[in-house]
């Protein structure tokens, strides 16, 4: 499934549900998969989710197409064939023991499979049968997983915040596959596992058939909250970091900012249906890691008319080794970019740069 299929445009959020979600999309990527990792642990979780009668699972996940969790991110698999790999890693496999001879032992297609892949449930049994290790194994594992989950900021630290006073989270890679499209290279498993769905046709048939003890109830309702807020968080980034692929396509192949299309985030919110104050909230402090190794804001990539426009100018103006004149420029900006601008605008553009103020 490629990236260009089409969105979804939600509905129109309630202001109180709003404010709920861009607070939580808020929350610190640490946090956040803390925050995972408690409702799957939940037994009322892993009830809804692992029924071995398929006519009682409520949950199943849905991975998000073109994404992934490459565990070259991590340089895992050098660790394991034994090639060497960065400290970070050495010293978290060097923790967990024999972590690094069991991932080789099952093989990384089944590693993928059954602790990465969030779309089919497999009780811990089956894993360990299927896989030939223990079920303390299985779970020491799992506990892995969770643990990269949780400290992907310690392995992907951003560098931009050494520039600017935002402390920025890396999440995510876009790769070139080789054949024409991108793909998404999450740094947290959490994001790769995808949606939850949630079957509330079932989940209502099972209460009126008093399948759940009465103490479940309550309990039930408060995870399904969680999980649309998890829900919620998980599709928005995804979509955004999408959108950026569909859109700034040209410059994810180049690497030039010449070829940035404006695209301002009002935009990107009448085209995916997110509300602008929920986006605003999912683009603060995250940054991704473009094919040519640069890490970016996502504000990046959401550039208005003005701010392409004063990209280009500055890229003139310290490409010529003498002074422009504004109309200099707004030929060059036609001839080049085809973008038709006045002396006037140049000259505000210019002067905004230079940090002057326009009459």
């Amino acid at each position: 499934m490629r990236l260009r299929q089409k969105l979804t445009i939600k509905p129109k959020l309630k202001p109180v549900t709003r404010i709920r979600i861009a607070s939580f999309i808020e929350l610190g990527e640490k946090k956040f998969s803390e925050f995972v990792i408690e409702v799957e642990n939940d037994p009322v979780f892993k009830k809804l989710l692992s029924a071995d009668d398929e006519d009682r699972r409520v949950i199943t996940c849905r991975n998000f197409p073109r994404a992934v969790f490459d565990l070259n991110n991590l340089s895992i698999k050098e660790q394991i064939s034994g090639d060497g790999s960065p400290v970070d890693v050495e010293t978290l496999l060097s923790e967990k023991n024999d972590l690094a001879a069991l991932i080789k032992k099952i093989g990384l297609d089944d590693f993928q499979k059954y602790f990465l892949s969030g779309e089919t449930a497999y009780p811990e049994a089956e894993i360990s049968g299927v896989c030939g290790i223990s079920a303390a194994a299985v779970k020491r594992i799992n506990d892995f997983v969770n643990d990269l989950s949780v400290r992907s900021e310690f392995y992907h630290p951003s560098t931009l915040g050494l520039e600017s006073r935002i402390n920025y989270s890396r999440i995510a890679k876009i790769e070139y596959d080789g054949k024409g499209d991108f793909f998404i290279n999450f740094f947290s498993p959490k994001y790769v596992s995808g949606r939850y769905v949630i079957n509330k046709t079932r989940l209502n048939a099972l209460k009126k058939q008093n399948a759940f003890p009465p103490e479940d109830l309550g309990r039930i309702n408060r995870l399904m909250e969680k999980l649309e807020l998890i829900n919620e968080r998980k599709t928005t980034i995804y979509q955004i970091i999408r959108k950026i692929v569909e859109v700034q396509k040209n410059y994810l192949y180049s690497g030039e900012e010449k070829f940035l299309v404006p695209y301002p985030q009002n935009k990107l919110s009448a085209d995916t249906g997110i509300d602008s104050s929920v986006i605003c909230r999912a683009i603060y402090g995250r940054s991704i890691v473009t094919p040519r190794e640069v890490e970016k804001p996502l504000k990046f990539f959401f550039p208005g008319n003005k701010d392409v426009r004063k990209k280009l100018i500055q890229k003139i103006m310290s490409s010529e080794p003498r002074g422009l004149t504004d109309g200099s420029i707004a030929a060059i900006l036609k001839d080049e970019f085809n973008i038709s601008v006045s002396r006037r605008t140049v000259n505000v553009c210019r002067n905004e740069l230079q940090g002057k103020k326009t009459s």
